[in-house]
């Protein structure tokens, strides 16, 4: 897919009225789209998705202090659309977060990622940043799908996705982040990437930073796709998880029917 002619067009007016398709569509739980980090969650456990829909997300610690971490190194000013368009189309090194939204087939789907770059107007890493307390160079599955359903949005909203890697930014925790910091962090992450210099950032973290990249494809989208949209569409019931150390670690553990804990 070009960035040029029709195709530039294609992006900058999907980018412009994205947020239309939020209002065409209803699918399980009443919803107007499906998100991307449920679709990620599904790989954990499609069960503790769906209770998370009918008895309300119970928060744990950790899942608090991973936001308080995730907000400290993730800090992008705001900005509107036609800025972002501006930016974009300047050519040079840009970095962003913004709702991406399409339709696929009967599908509406959703996200926000955690930061987009761009240069010569094209997405090239989709940077998703992750939290853990131990073996944070391990990347699951979840953490993969989620990273390339937003992958998969941008090129279906007419971007160019020939060169796009989806980048997953292992934090261990405690994480000690200054605030002055912040950009100083990304930015480093960053210009690893663009340097190919990954290993030697994770070597200065001393054991506190993992960065794992994966190319885009748009055939492991279209699979992870597949795999998901029959819960959504009320075809079939949740799938719960087969393995029972999730269902230790579940805030559902005592009140799920499937619960292995």
């Amino acid at each position: 897919m070009s960035s040029s002619g029709s195709a530039e067009k294609d992006w900058k007016q999907n980018l412009l009225n994205r947020m239309d398709l939020i209002k065409q569509e209803k699918f399980r739980h009443d919803l107007p789209y499906i998100k991307a980090s449920d679709i990620g969650g599904q790989f954990f456990c499609e069960m503790k998705v769906d209770l998370d829909y009918v008895e309300g997300r119970i928060e744990s610690q950790s899942m608090i202090d991973g936001t308080q971490i995730h907000d400290e190194v993730i800090a992008m000013e705001k900005t509107t659309v036609d800025k972002i368009i501006e930016n974009i189309e300047s050519g040079g090194i840009f970095l962003a977060a913004f709702t991406l939204i399409s339709r696929h087939d009967d599908l509406v789907l959703c996200g926000i990622p955690d930061a987009i770059v761009f240069k010569d107007s094209k997405p090239v890493y989709i940077i998703e940043l992750k939290t853990a307390t131990k073996n944070i160079d391990k990347i699951y599955d979840g953490q993969l799908g989620q990273a390339t359903v937003y992958s998969f949005l941008l090129e279906e909203m007419g971007f160019d996705c020939s060169q796009l890697t989806n980048v997953i930014v292992k934090v261990k925790r405690p994480f000690d982040l200054r605030k002055n910091n912040r950009q100083k962090f990304l930015y480093g992450v960053v210009g690893s990437l663009f340097t190919r210099m990954e290993q030697a950032f994770i070597e200065k973290s001393k054991g506190s930073v993992y960065i794992h990249t994966q190319k885009y494809k748009r055939s492991d989208a279209l699979e992870i796709i597949n795999k998901i949209k029959g819960y959504w569409m009320g075809e079939r019931e949740p799938t719960p998880t087969t393995n029972p150390n999730k269902c230790r670690s579940c805030s559902f553990k005592t009140t799920c029917k499937s619960s292995l804990a």
